[in-house]
């Protein structure tokens, strides 16, 4: 009677080899595509104050409270997500004073939110003419072309911005995000560190940090930046996600449930990134 031959053995150290090429794989295609994130800590235009909604005689002359009434109306309509009524508000500024480069930037800001961006450029551009050493107004140009795609006319901005403001942590930022997204990652860190020279609690830039090592396959370093960013804050929720798929390529399941659960818990809007993952 015939015997039916015994299935080979394979290797253990092919399985293995199998094994950290598909984990890389599952890593790569279903970590947080969100980043580079840009400054979440990113400023609005002016100080937010509480602001009564009914006007007096005083706030529709051109005196400097009239104008601080409606700068700081508009900047609390839009902090509401109020876009039509901050414009209206920003352009009572320029009104009463059109020599107010702010009131522009204000209402140029206004114009990105609404994603109208060839708006925001010739507001922005109106404020530079009136003030060509203002900063914010650079970076607003700079970030409505990057939005429109234009990285070039972008980057002539940030440049820009820069040699105006050369602590612009939050313009280094876009910048890095920019070569980050262009595969330059040697060139992408290098300026999101110079983020960390300008300030060291600057937990952004190590989440984009670690999410340009792990898109190099360099675990150990993106897990070096991604507790960073969380020893920084805590609450921020992102890092705990990258870092569950960086250990969880190590072979520690059980500590990625742990950093994923922690993720849902500061912010459940991750829960179909989370879900796709198990």
């Amino acid at each position: 009677m015939t015997q039916e031959a015994s299935p080979k053995k394979i290797d253990p150290k092919i399985l293995l080899i199998v094994a950290a090429v598909f984990a890389f794989i599952v890593i790569f295609n279903l970590r947080d595509r969100s980043a580079p994130v840009d400054d979440t800590r990113s400023r609005s235009p002016i100080k937010k104050q509480a602001v009564q909604n009914t006007p007096t005689s005083n706030t529709n002359n051109s005196s400097g409270q009239g104008r601080k009434y409606w700068n700081d109306l508009g900047a609390q309509q839009l902090e509401e997500e109020k876009y039509q009524e901050a414009l209206a508000s920003f352009q009572k500024v320029i009104d009463l004073d059109p020599r107010q480069a702010a009131g522009y930037n204000n209402k140029g800001i206004t114009y990105t939110k609404l994603q109208q961006y060839d708006q925001a450029i010739s507001t922005f551009k109106q404020a530079i003419a009136i003030d060509s050493t203002f900063a914010d107004a650079f970076f607003g140009v700079g970030k409505s072309y990057e939005l429109k795609k234009d990285i070039e006319k972008a980057l002539l901005y940030y440049n820009k911005t820069m040699t105006l403001d050369p602590a612009n942590k939050r313009t280094l930022l876009r910048i890095g995000n920019i070569y980050d997204k262009r595969k330059d990652y040697t060139k992408a860190i290098a300026i999101y560190r110079q983020t960390l020279q300008l300030d060291s609690a600057y937990y952004t830039a190590h989440y984009n940090i670690g999410n340009a090592f792990l898109d190099q396959k360099q675990i150990d370093s993106a897990i070096v930046h991604y507790n960073a960013a969380i020893k920084i804050n805590p609450e921020y929720a992102k890092p705990y996600v990258n870092l569950a798929h960086c250990v969880r390529s190590k072979g520690d399941s059980a500590k990625a449930q742990i950093y994923f659960r922690k993720a849902l818990a500061l912010d459940p809007s991750l829960q179909s990134r989370v879900k796709k993952t198990k």
